[in-house]
């Protein structure tokens, strides 16, 4: 009986944390939440921008972006005797990920992250499809412009995919049209007069009579040729913008992708109504209980495939808002970037270029971040 009565009470508290999710209150442990505060009247928001702390979490969106690795963004901040979220001295990578990585810094907040397994541990879990998660776009003031917010996202899948050296920029975004590997610093004659740091396929020589034929640069040919690819994609503004608002039209029009979530989220519900039909049945009359299990688990198989599919509607449908979000902000930097320019700019090449590829003529093809590719001769 005991034990009924903490499964009813757990059950209570789960319908009732997700009622205040889809009512859009949001909870958060203010005291370790860099950037916010409780706020003092709107129960809904929830919580209140923290000027003070806001300006930390600017700083390491802005550096990040600028190439800055998240160790040295940790360093810098401890170095700064900046205090954690968690108000400690030391700053640690997962906590500035995690920063770069929540949702609520651009204003929106996913509900139901964490659930509860069980009801007699009482042990939160991650929440991987399991339970619906809300999501409540504007839900409460930004600290970061949802367009740089996604930028932040894409680069930092970007790294995951790929070695990332913040002392050398050009070995992050210079690939091997061959291989596919990443071109790296090296130096020739290092105890003579013909000294020179050039840039070379990583993996060139790995593959024993089957040599990369991609060419050695320099870094001052990699700069100059970038300038007139980025004067090549600068030749025409207007139409270069016209073709990004045309890319966001068609990944905005996500329909089809929430209708199918709104389909399978009415099976689900109905599934669930059946489960709780099965055990009222269970509790009030004797059953037969191989065949309760058998029917318990059919549903519970079904619900767990629906979910599945759910989430990967999810993601899908997340994919499309991230890119056309990244995209609106290409825009954005194209807005405060100049028509020409005579000079390498580091910003400018981190910022709008997602890779140039060495190919074997010796040629760059320079693709940009909106998808848009300019090849620069050698």
């Amino acid at each position: 009986m005991a034990q009924e009565e903490s499964r009813n009470i757990s059950e209570n508290v789960k319908w009732g944390k997700k009622k205040k999710a889809v009512d859009g209150y949001s909870q958060l442990g203010y005291s370790n939440f860099l950037g916010y505060d409780k706020h003092p009247t709107d129960k809904l928001k929830g919580f209140i921008v923290n000027e003070e702390q806001a300006k930390v979490v600017r700083y390491i969106y802005n550096e990040f972006l600028k190439g800055k690795s998240v160790a040295t963004i940790c360093k810098d901040l401890t170095d700064k005797g900046i205090e954690t979220p968690a108000h400690k001295s030391k700053w640690h990578p997962s906590t500035v990920v995690s920063i770069l990585k929540n949702e609520k810094y651009k204003g929106d907040a996913e509900m139901q992250k964490t659930f509860v397994k069980n009801f007699l541990d009482h042990v939160s879990y991650k929440n991987k499809g399991e339970l619906e998660k809300i999501y409540v776009d504007n839900h409460h003031d930004p600290i970061i412009d949802k367009h740089q917010w996604a930028m932040v996202q894409v680069e930092l899948q970007r790294r995951e995919n790929n070695r990332y050296c913040e002392n050398n920029p050009f070995k992050c975004k210079l690939i091997c049209g061959d291989c596919g590997g990443i071109y790296g610093s090296k130096i020739f004659h290092s105890n003579d007069r013909y000294r020179k740091v050039v840039l070379v396929c990583n993996d060139k020589y790995k593959k024993k009579g089957n040599f990369c034929k991609t060419p050695n640069l320099t870094k001052e040919d990699v700069k100059a040729r970038f300038i007139k690819a980025y004067n090549n994609l600068m030749g025409d503004r207007t139409q270069l913008i016209e073709d990004c608002n045309e890319m966001i039209e068609v990944l905005d029009n996500s329909k089809e992708l929430e209708d199918k979530i709104t389909t399978l989220s009415n099976k689900a519900a109905d599934i669930i109504v059946l489960v709780e039909n099965l055990i009222k049945q269970n509790t009030s009359e004797a059953m037969d209980q191989v065949e309760f299990k058998k029917k318990y688990d059919a549903y519970d198989k079904e619900h767990a495939k629906i979910l599945s599919d759910i989430d990967n509607a999810k993601k899908q449908l997340e994919k499309k808002r991230l890119q056309a979000d990244y995209m609106r902000a290409f825009i954005a930097e194209l807005d405060s970037k100049p028509n020409l320019i005579e000079e390498f700019d580091i910003d400018i090449w981190s910022y709008l270029i997602e890779k140039a590829v060495v190919n074997q003529d010796g040629s760059i093809t320079f693709i940009f971040n909106n998808g848009k590719e300019i090849k620069i001769a050698g």
